[in-house]
């Protein structure tokens, strides 16, 4: 059979699956003394959560979510951070070593923090050149670059942007290198000095845009598989494995609905029984709750 209808008849099958999505519910809920959080990871048994508009760095244990902060760091006072710090944090990834890479939407750049959080030992900038630039739309919305960030090997990561158009971008520090994601977390070896550039990327196909109006983070779960998590879709979706080294599209194998309870979800993993858990944005601690502790997708 012809490589190019066996594609789209696979494509076909795969969207009409997404139409029965699995409705996930609310196993507990949780009131965290931050606001407008943006991103979140695991660190070893602590949660690790970064704030979208302030220079603020929490540390929870996992076991005991609610309430107050084992540890609160300003990354503006650390040592080797850049004088020009404003908020603007999307994302945080926790290494296995316990140091941490934060994600800037803008400026657009990644940061390096110490497995002992006391310094900043790098800053890198990200860089979009040429017609991929504007294929991406790049420099158009400030607000709508990266969102969530997982760590390839060699200094290689993967940023996601946001919407117009949600993409997935590979970005390396040696601009021709595409190494097509498939490596774990546990062979990220860190970056030297200098901007990392953009040197492949993968997009949404048009038949998705329905089911994924946009993405706020990104996670790759430990069997080396990666989700999405989508604010205006209200929805988790899982990627069919394997970018392509030549770049292209990304499919969606299956998604999951989020409870109405969780609104403006921005930051997300899952743990090892498969719960989402999930932070939201929002100007006030919420009655409610602002982290979500879902039950097993699966």
């Amino acid at each position: 059979m012809n490589i190019i209808i066996l594609k789209i008849i696979i494509q076909f099958l795969v969207v009409q699956g997404l139409a029965n999505e699995k409705h996930l519910q609310i196993e507990s809920s949780h009131r965290v003394s931050m606001t407008e959080m943006s991103g979140i990871c695991l660190r070893g048994n602590e949660v690790v959560i970064v704030n979208d508009k302030d220079n603020l760095l929490s540390i929870y244990p996992f076991s005991n979510l609610s309430g107050l902060a084992s540890l609160v760091i300003d990354l503006a006072t650390l040592k080797g951070a850049p004088k020009d710090l404003k908020g603007q944090w999307e994302a945080v990834a926790c290494k296995s070593d316990g140091s941490l890479v934060l994600l800037q939407e803008s400026p657009a750049r990644v940061l390096n923090v110490s497995k002992d959080l006391k310094s900043i030992s790098s800053v890198h900038d990200l860089i979009i050149e040429g017609a991929l630039s504007k294929t991406l739309n790049w420099h158009k919305d400030s607000n709508s670059l990266g969102e969530g960030i997982i760590l390839g090997d060699s200094g290689s990561i993967i940023v996601v942007k946001e919407k117009d158009p949600v993409q997935l971008i590979e970005f390396s520090q040696d601009k021709k290198k595409k190494t097509a994601y498939k490596r774990k977390e546990k062979d990220f070896k860190g970056f030297v000095k200098g901007p990392l550039y953009a040197v492949n990327n993968w997009s949404l196909p048009i038949s998705y845009l329905k089911k994924i109006k946009d993405v706020s983070d990104i996670f790759q779960h430990l069997d080396g598989s990666l989700y999405l998590l989508s604010d205006q879709s209200r929805n988790i979706s899982r990627l069919i494995p394997g970018l392509s080294e030549k770049g292209g599209s990304f499919l969606v194998e299956k998604t999951w609905k989020l409870p109405k309870r969780i609104k403006k979800p921005e930051g997300f993993f899952l743990d090892k029984k498969n719960r989402a858990i999930i932070v939201v944005d929002s100007k006030k601690v919420r009655a409610k709750g602002n982290l979500f502790i879902t039950s097993p997708l699966f």
